[in-house]
């Protein structure tokens, strides 16, 4: 049996938020995990310590860090449900020999989705026509199709790179830059 502490936040959206119902549901589309997981559920730091105690495995996207080895003897895996660990920097608080994973790449269709938005808007002078609309006048800005410009996409990981392939896709010329230097994939250069 394997112990799994999730640990919810109540501020934030509630699509993030995992519940018994939502629990129960995914076990459902896996039976093959039925009497392998002993599941406690939790609010912000409400139980923490007592949850953590015998729990081999978190889910959570933050965590009181100090002291974690303590409160956690058992611990062996944390998920952080979103694609970035930012918040959790520096990795000084992480337990010797405990799984640090996140959902990396998981916001990629969406980031994509936000970015090519971003693209369209302003090669189409969106901030100024709205600006314009709120003062009641007519502004107009001609603009030429986006096919052909280019776009320099800085962080052409997970997010960025899907992006950058999105953007490729429309016509762009994509230039993608990354700390390393590495050659990106959907990118001209």
């Amino acid at each position: 049996m394997i112990n799994l502490h999730i640990k919810n936040n109540r501020a934030g959206e509630t699509l993030f938020r995992m519940t018994p119902e939502r629990v129960a549901a995914a076990l459902e589309r896996r039976p093959d995990m039925a009497g392998k997981l002993d599941v406690t559920i939790d609010w912000d730091t409400d139980n923490f310590a007592a949850s953590m105690a015998n729990a081999e495995g978190l889910l959570t996207w933050d965590l009181p860090m100090d002291g974690l080895a303590e409160i956690a003897p058992k611990l062996k895996w944390i998920h952080i449900i979103g694609a970035g660990i930012e918040h959790l920097q520096p990795l000084d608080w992480l337990p010797r020999g405990v799984t640090l994973v996140n959902n990396r790449g998981v916001h990629a269709a969406k980031a994509a989705e936000y970015g090519i938005m971003a693209i369209l808007m302003l090669n189409n002078h969106m901030p100024v026509h709205y600006h314009a609309q709120r003062k009641a006048r007519y502004d107009p800005h001609f603009s030429t199709p986006v096919a052909g410009k280019t776009l320099a996409v800085i962080g052409v990981g997970e997010m960025g790179g899907a992006v950058a392939r999105a953007a490729k896709r429309l016509g762009l010329h994509v230039i993608g830059v990354r700390r390393g230097g590495r050659r990106a994939r959907g990118v001209h250069e």
